[in-house]
């Protein structure tokens, strides 16, 4: 991005989920990602059990871009799946 601008964890807005938001780099460990090749699932540099997922669940026009607690049946978190 050119505006220089990080994606990080703010609020737990129930379901063990936390809300994303997009803010200016402080150098926390909210804001640090790291892609795990063997789930093929992006998750928090320092607690690899949370993810990036679907809100609710779900991928639908309005949903929100959420970090959960990754189970390895969960459909839902992200992954590649041409390979």
């Amino acid at each position: 991005m050119s505006s220089k601008r990080v994606l990080y964890y703010n609020e737990h807005i129930g379901s063990s989920q936390y809300r994303l938001r997009i803010r200016k780099p402080r150098g926390d460990v909210r804001e640090w990602w790291v892609y795990d090749s063997k789930t093929r699932s992006i998750r928090l540099a320092n607690n690899k059990r949370y993810a990036l997922s679907n809100q609710n669940g779900r991928l639908r026009r309005g949903q929100a871009i959420v970090m959960k607690y990754y189970k390895k049946d969960d459909q839902t978190v992200y992954y590649d799946r041409r390979q």
